[in-house]
């Protein structure tokens, strides 16, 4: 099943993000089987974090609660709450793998082009100039 976590961080603890950052990030590294996506939640780019989102493949909401409770941010103290929330994945192409993984790829494409010809031609309907033809006599 896939999940979105949703963490709020205890306010005026950055202290606490930064000395249990790098352990953190060595934590999401040696689970990303379970959790391929993740990262911090800001008000600003630049400003301090308010919290993370993780979007997680797991069996159960109780493996992924288990889980999350070794994670270094949660057990030095800096998470204030969380939410696991059941994910229906509907923009992004989802392909199951042997292994509990989660790989997405994008399914939107962009508008296509025209071809170089076909917007030259256009463009010189466009820009040209109006053709005065003479009153018959």
């Amino acid at each position: 099943m896939l999940f979105a976590v949703i963490f709020t961080d205890k306010p005026g603890c950055c202290d606490i993000r930064a000395a249990q950052l790098s352990a953190h990030i060595a934590w999401l590294e040696a689970h990303k089987d379970i959790i391929p996506v993740g990262g911090s939640l800001r008000a600003e780019p630049g400003t301090v974090p308010k919290g993370g989102l993780w979007l997680a493949e797991a069996e159960s909401k109780a493996q992924i609660e288990a889980l999350l409770q070794t994670d270094p941010f949660f057990t030095a103290g800096l998470r204030q709450s969380y939410e696991i929330l059941h994910w229906s994945n509907r923009l992004l192409k989802y392909s199951p793998s042997p292994r509990p993984t989660m790989r997405l790829s994008r399914t939107i494409e962009a508008p296509q082009r025209p071809d170089r010809r076909a917007r030259h031609a256009r463009s010189r309907h466009l820009h040209r100039e109006p053709v005065h033809h003479a009153p018959p006599r």
